[in-house]
């Protein structure tokens, strides 16, 4: 091990993730910025994902751990890194080669920021071919207040100082599809906040896998509930602090989950939603967002 620590901790959770690794690994490999150590913590994968990540050392430190999901794999790697930053990374998505050198020289240059995020491209693999199919991630003014609404953050963007980690601690590894949002509403609750309005990695949309796959909107909504409650049970004052009315916000995410399934005319369950929403909170404004929702193409 260095005697100097690196700069970048950068920590990839693994499972079942070899068609994609060496392409993931390589996105690191060429950075603009090479002070990092990458810590790959393999989470019992069952295909060739731990030895091929092996195949690669030492340029990266190889972890293991029993299947116990992505939480507790990236806590693993939290716990092991060295480096003044951590970056996150998921397995099978790729960097811009100036994501680090970008990031880390907004963190150094802005000492009040924990964590900085940047936009991501959406792509999808068709053969040998990359399309590029949407962009996500909000920067405008982000913080507790804009992550009670949703996650608007690309966890394959964050780079957070480590302050952050040793403030807040491990991920809820109860969690397995919200425990990003979770995590970043409570480094929210004490860090500031930033996103670069520039898209530095690439998000890979596979259909079946734990993020890609939203065909059960009422899932998505029971998973941003049990994170909203997580918090809330931490941080009782989170309500009167950011000024969100509690009552008004869990009926939007039935209203949002109503509207998808308006989208695609499944009647019956966006009739349930709605009527959720309105149990919630019988305000006259949410009448009306249940009316947007059912009427407009774009709701949220």
């Amino acid at each position: 091990m260095n005697s100097v620590p690196p700069k970048v901790s950068v920590v990839i959770p693994m499972y079942n993730a070899a068609p994609y690794l060496a392409e993931t690994l390589q996105s690191i490999f060429v950075q603009t910025l090479q002070d990092y150590e990458i810590l790959a913590i393999d989470d019992g994968s069952t295909d060739e994902t731990l030895s091929l990540a092996r195949s690669y050392e030492p340029r990266l430190q190889v972890f293991t751990q029993k299947n116990s999901g992505p939480s507790a794999a990236r806590n693993l790697g939290f716990r092991h890194a060295q480096g003044e930053y951590i970056a996150w990374l998921d397995s099978d998505d790729l960097w811009h080669p100036e994501l680090l050198e970008t990031q880390v020289a907004f963190l150094d240059q802005h000492p009040n920021v924990g964590l900085v995020y940047a936009e991501s491209w959406i792509m999808m693999q068709e053969g040998t071919n990359r399309i590029i199919t949407d962009k996500v991630g909000y920067t405008v003014n982000p913080g507790l207040k804009l992550l009670l609404y949703g996650d608007c953050i690309p966890t394959n963007t964050i780079v957070m100082r480590r302050s952050c980690y040793e403030t807040i601690g491990d991920l809820n590894e109860s969690l397995i599809r919200a425990e990003d949002h979770e995590y970043l509403m409570r480094i929210s609750y004490h860090f500031e906040l930033a996103g670069i309005a520039r898209p530095l990695a690439y998000y890979r949309f596979r259909p079946h896998s734990l993020v890609g796959d939203n065909r059960d909107i009422n899932r998505g909504v029971r998973d941003a509930v049990i994170a909203l409650q997580s918090v809330e049970s931490l941080h009782p004052d989170v309500w009167q602090r950011t000024g969100v009315n509690r009552a008004q916000l869990l009926a939007r995410l039935q209203i949002r989950a109503a509207h998808a399934w308006k989208l695609r005319r499944e009647w019956a369950a966006a009739i349930g939603k709605a009527c959720e929403a309105f149990s919630y909170c019988r305000y006259p404004l949410v009448l009306r967002w249940i009316a947007a929702a059912f009427i407009l193409k774009r709701w949220s």
